[in-house]
């Protein structure tokens, strides 16, 4: 079984900009739209289904990293033969809808036989909301010493939606609780945080004041109709992530850079006037 064993390296003044096109989007058309923007762009990677066939065609299309969502490691094994470069064990939504919820022990148990699996893949493990701060430290801390890359916040799923008259929207409460997460993890875990759920143009300069390494963006950027204001969006998290700096991580895939050139225009400006998650 081969990996590629080539390295993904961002420099010290540069975020980690993820893509998601969606867990359960086939949809190649619209993908193709999305993953196009993003090329054109200062993304770091991009996160499709974990369908080998929809990893093929999107591989044929961009030389960005594609990451994959699985812990099947039969599915993970023919993702990585048809071109995916890193590996999430997350995206815990579908398992959610199914009152299935993931011990400690049970992801550690994952982690573990992924990592033994595929020793070479840049591998990401997403945090579970629903475990407590000294659960998500003593987890975060036992993924570091099995080699993680990456770890991966998320907020409040949909069918979870508190009950708090305190809390504005779906959206305010998925970003607090990744916020939260982001806060606590980055100061107990040297390994790079994304912060996911409710990222938006304006809730990114919380998640990076909150000590995140990047971001993952998906439904700001898919529910756009025009591949140019796909565009125009990422342009704008492309200058909000680049006025900070983080720690340089390396692993996995191809040199990556942002890009320097960046004006703002009018159409950022309409573009952000659609990023509501």
């Amino acid at each position: 079984m081969s990996q590629q064993n080539s390295k993904l390296t961002l420099s010290s003044n540069h975020k980690i900009l993820k893509v998601i096109t969606g867990i359960n989007n086939h949809n190649f058309s619209q993908i193709n739209n999305v993953v196009l923007s993003s090329d054109q762009s200062a993304v770091t990677y991009i996160d499709v289904a974990a369908n080998c066939n929809l990893v093929y065609s999107v591989k044929q299309i961009t030389k960005l990293p594609i990451c994959i969502s699985c812990i099947d490691p039969s599915g993970i094994y023919k993702c990585i033969q048809s071109g995916a470069d890193i590996v999430e064990i997350g995206n815990y939504d579908n398992f959610y809808k199914s009152n299935h919820f993931f011990s400690i022990k049970r992801l550690i148990t994952i982690t573990q036989e992924v990592r033994q699996l595929f020793p070479n893949i840049c591998l990401c493990v997403t945090i579970p909301h629903y475990l407590s701060t000294k659960e998500q430290i003593m987890l975060a801390r036992k993924l570091y010493e099995l080699d993680v890359n990456i770890l991966q916040t998320e907020g409040i799923t949909s069918h979870q939606e508190p009950n708090m008259p305190y809390i504005l929207s779906q959206t305010l409460a998925k970003v607090s609780a990744t916020l939260a997460m982001t806060q606590s993890l980055t100061a107990n875990t040297p390994i790079p945080i994304v912060a996911a759920s409710g990222i938006t143009p304006t809730t990114l300069w919380l998640a990076l004041q909150y000590g995140a390494n990047g971001v993952g963006i998906g439904t700001c950027i898919s529910s756009l109709a025009k591949k140019s204001d796909m565009f125009s969006m990422l342009q704008v998290f492309v200058k909000i992530s680049t006025k900070y700096s983080s720690q340089t991580f390396v692993h996995g895939v191809l040199n990556l850079s942002f890009a320097k050139n960046f004006t703002f225009t009018k159409a950022h400006t309409s573009a952000l006037s659609h990023s509501i998650i």
